[in-house]
């Protein structure tokens, strides 16, 4: 027992209570005594009372306390004992259970093993199946890939499809038709390529798909241009911008585009046509079921005016040219390039034969026929029939004016200039072949034969005028009518005649006509020399007459006839008429020839013709004034000469050089005595300051009057020098010579020469 003690002292000596675990023991045995009292009291708050004293009386009495500890922890083991089996039992039952679903879970893991083996198994056959299928897959999506960029390339979506038979082609001003169309155009292009590859047989089947929706598309495309090109009626009509895509898209069908141009030339030509009645007469243009007011004057107002009624006319017979081309080719622009291209390397129709011609070829010709009707037209052709109507009224209208003769000269001229500018011009156009073109050439070429016809009896009427002049001048008018007598009146100041002048003034407003008009320089029209040599060469022919008049007369004065000379009395007075009349002319000559340019290797031959003629006349004229300039000098330097008394010293000196013996002096001749010759020289020196020709005022070139003054003066001083000389002269024996106050060159000073 002690022992036993002992080992217990032992250890509770060797107990340490102040360590954690001693502490934590304590603290745990401590709460056996509040649970007992728990149990013990009838409620928490008692229990913790009782407990709270039974803890105060243990600690009171310490052995008490250590019995009832024993007790306590005996009790308590025993509990804890208890509430272990129950534990044990509970967990004996649910590792009981445990094991049954632990057998269960092993038969069912070995079922599953089994399945698992058997999945397994099958999963490597499953997943070579699997890896199978993916490759197929995939090759089915690039296959899948292929066939949607295969049909999207080559055919057609439901929108465009839709575009093509459905929706209004005007629709988005066109741009939803012709977007579809365009792709179609290019599908049909990728589709002919599988025609030549291996897909041989899917391209046959997409052509002919694309075949009718093209077909269709096409079909109503030309039906809608058909209507839209009908309303192209109007005066001044332009196409819409929809209206020329759609018609350069129908040029892939030659049949449709050919169609649309003959739509186009019929009513086009109807239109111009009725424009043309109504810019006539005043009637008010119509567009459609529409009247449309006209706020310009008719043409036919200005019927009486040939010049401005033939050039309204032409001027719009031009314009509606330029309108129906520029509308011709807003609508047709694929024609001439591509008819160009076309018509390369095809073969020149055959002229027909009397032959008879076989089945084949009958065929063939037939088969020509059909595509040549089915040829489109270029935009030359279509603009020559489309103003074809218009020829016939055009010719009507501009053959009553050339018929009257274009009224005057003048008007005829500038009639012929017009006809040919206007034939030029539109032949570059509208062709030679034109209808138009064909009735402007016919009245071109009437009216300038007419213009020559006008211009043969101008020039006649020149000549009868001149003639009539001279002879009024000359008094010899026994052969002329009244009326002739009364248009070639001559005035005193012997300028021409009323009616000569007209006809100068013609001639110069012809002039100045040709040079402004726009008749081309290499047509004939543009040639001036035919004017110049109808109203000229009267003129040249007057003076050729006039001076060979005068020298037959000189010759037959030289004879001692005295007719003649009282008849040459008016010889003055004719050549200064004359002179005015080709002072006048070089006026109008030389207004010409400042507008001539500088010869140029481009000038056509009519220019050089032209340039020829006005040099030409230019100088005869001018050469002419001068040869009658000596005429009037010739006569009034003999008459002052005679005048002053030295003419009759002059003659007489003649004589007797003529008749006498070499040694003979003058002064022996009794005119010729030195009282005759100083007589004559006295008077010759009083009017030497009174000398003047009052005729030379009546020419009306001052240049000329003066040269005529002056050869006048200078035939005098030369007439006073020989008398000089012979006074002078040893030979002549003139004793007294104090007579000649004036020496020949003083003589000339005073003269003014």
């Amino acid at each position: 027992m002690s022992a036993t003690l002992l080992g217990k002292v032992q250890r509770i000596v060797e107990l340490e209570t102040d360590s954690p675990e001693m502490l934590e023991a304590l603290d745990a045995v401590s709460h056996f005594y509040t649970e007992r009292e728990a149990e013990a009291g009838a409620g928490g708050d008692g229990r913790r009372r009782s407990g709270g004293a039974i803890n105060n009386s243990n600690t009171n009495n310490p052995s008490k306390s250590r019995h009832t500890l024993r007790s306590e922890l005996s009790r308590k083991n025993y509990v804890l004992a208890c509430q272990f089996l129950q534990g044990l039992d509970r967990i004996r039952e649910r590792l009981e259970a445990a094991q049954g679903a632990v057998v269960a879970l092993e038969d069912g893991s070995a079922r599953i093993n089994t399945r698992i083996q058997a999945a397994s198994d099958s999963m490597l056959t499953f997943l070579d199946e699997a890896t199978a299928l993916e490759a197929q897959r995939n090759d089915l999506r690039a296959q899948a890939t292929k066939i949607e960029a295969f049909l999207e390339q080559y055919q057609l979506s439901e929108a465009e499809i839709a575009a093509l038979h459905r929706e209004p082609i005007e629709a988005n001003r066109g741009d939803t038709f012709f977007s579809a169309l365009e792709r179609l155009d290019v599908i049909r292009v990728e589709t002919n390529r599988l025609v030549g590859s291996e897909h041989q047989g899917t391209g046959f089947e997409l052509l002919d798909a694309l075949s009718a929706h093209q077909e269709k598309a096409f079909a109503r495309l030309y039906a809608w241009v058909q209507d839209q090109v009908g309303n192209l009626d109007s005066e001044a009509a332009e196409a819409d911008p929809v209206i020329q895509k759609a018609v350069k898209t129908l040029y892939a069908t030659p049949t449709f585009y050919k169609h649309c141009q003959d739509i186009v030339i019929s009513v086009r030509r109807a239109t111009v046509v009725k424009n043309f009645v109504a810019a006539l007469s005043y009637q008010p243009a119509t567009e459609g079921d529409h009247v449309v007011s006209r706020k310009i004057r008719p043409l036919d107002i200005h019927a009486n005016d040939p010049v401005r009624y033939a050039s309204d006319m032409l001027a719009w017979a031009h314009q509606a040219v330029v309108t129906e081309r520029e509308l011709v080719r807003s609508l047709f622009q694929a024609s001439q390039a591509s008819m160009a291209d076309g018509r390369q390397g095809q073969p020149e129709a055959k002229g027909e034969t009397n032959a008879p011609a076989s089945e084949g070829e009958g065929e063939d010709e037939d088969a020509a026929a059909a595509a040549a009707d089915a040829t489109p037209l270029t935009n030359q052709r279509m603009l020559r029939e489309i103003m074809e109507g218009l020829g016939h009224p055009l010719e009507m209208r501009v053959s009553q004016i050339v018929e009257s003769g274009g009224g005057s000269p003048l008007d005829a001229f500038k009639l012929s200039g017009l006809l040919a500018f206007y034939h030029v011009t539109l032949v570059d156009v509208l062709g030679d072949d034109s209808a138009v073109v064909l009735a402007i050439q016919s009245c071109r070429e009437n009216m300038y034969k007419s213009f020559l016809q006008s211009l043969t009896c101008l020039g006649k009427e020149v000549g009868e005028h001149i003639r009539d002049c001279l002879g009024n001048i000359s008094g010899s008018t026994d052969h002329q009518t009244a009326g002739a007598r009364e248009a070639s009146v001559i005035t005193l100041d012997l300028q021409p005649s009323a009616a000569l002048k007209e006809m100068l003034r013609t001639l110069s407003s012809i002039l100045r006509t040709s040079r402004t008009a726009l008749t081309p320089p290499s047509e004939q029209e543009a040639d001036v020399s035919p004017i110049l040599e109808a109203f000229l060469l009267p003129f040249a022919a007057a003076q050729r007459d006039f001076l060979g008049r005068m020298a037959q007369e000189r010759s037959e004065d030289q004879q001692g006839d005295s007719v003649a000379r009282l008849f040459s009395d008016t010889s003055s007075d004719e050549a200064i008429f004359l002179m005015n009349c080709f002072i006048s002319a070089v006026r109008i000559l030389e207004a010409e020839e400042t507008q001539l340019v500088p010869h140029s290797p481009d000038d056509t031959l009519v220019a050089e013709k032209s340039r020829a003629a006005v040099e030409h006349w230019s100088g005869v004229v001018r050469e002419g004034i001068p040869q009658l300039r000596r005429v009037v000098v010739d006569y009034h330097s003999r008459r002052v000469l005679d005048r002053t008394g030295l003419g009759s010293v002059l003659a007489a000196r003649d004589i007797a050089l003529a008749g006498g013996d070499a040694g003979t002096a003058l002064s022996t001749y009794p005119t010729l005595s030195a009282e005759a010759v100083q007589v004559v020289v006295e008077a010759f020196n009083a009017a030497l300051f009174t000398i003047f020709v009052a005729d030379y005022e009546r020419i009306t070139d001052p240049d000329e009057k003066n040269e005529a003054r002056i050869d006048t003066m200078k035939r005098v001083a030369e007439g006073y020098e020989v008398i000089w000389d012979m006074v002078t002269d040893d030979a002549n024996q003139y004793s007294d010579r104090s007579f000649l106050v004036h020496t020949p060159d003083q003589v000339r000073i005073l003269l003014d020469v």
